[in-house]
């Protein structure tokens, strides 16, 4: 078995130990601890090694032993114990093994698929994003790419997930809308935390057309000449509104007038 690389370090008995000690010989002391971890029980030159010469307040720390080796009764004690738990750990993990190698070859083929999936996953992400950038052009725009990010971790923040259908619906409908209108809305949409994003009232579309007009062309209203003529005892006439609204209540101003 491999040697140990750590021990358990007490740091409060350290210091009450080593109160009266010099700086230098605290050094000494530690380095020696150290070499006994690693080496074992230590030689009296391994002691002058260290020490340069015997320095009674380090060689008290050691005991010796009937072979004149050096040792410190804490450290070696605590080694032996550590080293036990590490022995009783391994033994009781093979014996898991025999018990359990079913669940041990279903979680080492878990690893493999999960290696698989994030590998699959990551190659995923970045054809979506090449598809996102190649779809929606705003992306390219970097006031724009900055909210939409911002807009995003906002969303996640909110424990709202952001799976890829409605990314897609959110990006249409920012791109219904001029640029700078689309950056606005974001920017709205991430000081209030809210989930979606909203046109301004009136804005217009990325056609240039407002929602009004949209609407009206949809129902292939002209709105901006007369309807007809001699209708009754009125002309209607439908000019081009003041206030854009989203409702088709507000698209028609009738215009009364005498009849002809």
């Amino acid at each position: 078995m491999s040697k140990d690389p750590a021990i358990l370090f007490y740091s409060s008995d350290f210091l009450t130990g080593t109160m009266t000690m010099s700086n230098e010989h605290v050094g000494m002391y530690i380095r020696l601890l150290c070499l006994q971890h690693q080496k074992g029980r230590l030689t009296e030159k391994d002691l002058a090694h260290i020490c340069g010469s015997h320095v009674e307040d380090v060689y008290d720390k050691f005991e010796k032993d009937e072979n004149n080796l050096f040792y410190n009764k804490r450290l070696e004690g605590e080694s032996v114990r550590r080293s036990n738990f590490c022995e009783s750990r391994r033994l009781s993990r093979m014996a898991g093994v025999k018990k359990k190698s079913r669940t041990s070859n279903v979680r080492r083929t878990h690893v493999r698929r999960m290696e698989t999936a994030t590998a699959t996953e990551t190659t995923n992400i970045n054809t979506n994003e090449k598809e996102l950038l190649e779809k929606f052009a705003f992306l390219k725009d970097d006031r724009f790419s900055g909210l939409w990010s911002d807009f995003l971790k906002m969303r996640k923040s909110c424990k709202a997930i952001a799976t890829d259908r409605a990314v897609s619906l959110l990006l249409k409908k920012l791109h219904k809308h001029p640029l700078s209108v689309a950056c606005n809305m974001l920017e709205e949409s991430i000081e209030n935390s809210w989930k979606g994003v909203f046109a301004p009232k009136g804005a217009p579309s990325g056609n240039g057309k407002s929602a009004i007009e949209q609407w009206a062309e949809a129902k292939g209203v002209d709105l901006y000449s007369n309807a007809g003529e001699g209708v009754n005892d009125f002309q209607c006439g439908i000019s081009k509104p003041e206030d854009d609204t989203e409702t088709g209540a507000s698209l028609v101003r009738i215009i009364e007038r005498p009849n002809e």
